[in-house]
């Protein structure tokens, strides 16, 4: 849809008018009819961040897959509060609590897959890698991630260091309205041309379409670990145990 400047102008009153009382783009941007680049972009210029949305776990439901309906089936869930919280399920099993954990990393430095990777994303020989191995969706916290991450560039300009790269493990395309606000944060910290979303990682690194290496966790884990990188973990909720799954083995 296009609008005149008038229109356009008015547009752009009601927003921001709107969103003293509403606070979210992405949610503001649909009411009226608007591009969500264009909103983000007004909010920006009048210094207003879109106020994230909380979204509660929905309770399980006719289309939850349960497990215990099979004599095979195993529960295993990544903490105890989630191990608590799974007694309330309409299912006769009961799980056991396996903490999250990396795999380890073998010992010998790069291959060429990890170097040809490397020149993939552009990232300079020496440049640390930061990697954020989650799924760009609301509970994972990826713009915090982001947020981090500038101070880190910021503190490492400052100590005369290479500045560091961020890798998002995640697809942009699970969550729209979330990726609009992570994107948004990156513009607003002045770090989006430093952040590398990969659009998942493989179970094994192969080469894809046009030569191109897609790594795994353990060779991404190589490469940062080789570069002087690290691994950011940062929640959205209090409850950081809720960012894990449980899962059926």
């Amino acid at each position: 849809m296009s609008f005149s400047k008038e229109e356009l102008a008015r547009l752009r009153a009601r927003f921001l008018e709107l969103m003293a009382q509403t606070g979210n783009v992405t949610d503001l941007a649909r009411s009226l009819g608007i591009n969500r680049n264009t909103a983000f972009g007004w909010a920006r210029k009048a210094g207003l961040r879109s106020q994230r949305r909380q979204r509660p776990h929905p309770a399980p439901n006719e289309f939850t897959p349960l497990p215990g309906g099979h004599p095979a089936h195993r529960w295993a869930v990544v903490s105890e509060a989630l191990r608590a919280e799974a007694r309330g399920y309409p299912t006769p099993l009961e799980p056991v609590t396996v903490p999250n954990v990396l795999p380890e990393t073998p010992p010998e430095g790069l291959q060429d897959r990890h170097t040809e990777f490397l020149e993939q994303i552009g990232a300079a020989p020496g440049r640390p890698l930061l990697l954020v191995p989650v799924r760009v969706f609301r509970v994972k916290g990826v713009e915090i991630s982001v947020r981090l991450f500038s101070r880190m560039r910021q503190v490492s300009r400052e100590q005369g260091r290479p500045d560091p790269l961020l890798l998002v493990f995640g697809d942009l395309g699970e969550d729209p309205d979330y990726t609009e606000e992570v994107l948004d944060e990156a513009a607003q910290e002045g770090v989006l041309d430093h952040v590398r979303f990969l659009d998942g990682v493989p179970l094994q690194s192969h080469r894809g379409t046009g030569l191109r290496w897609y790594l795994d966790e353990i060779d991404l884990l190589r490469v940062s670990a080789a570069t002087g990188g690290g691994v950011l973990f940062t929640p959205n909720r209090p409850d950081v145990e809720s960012v894990g799954l449980g899962s059926v083995f």
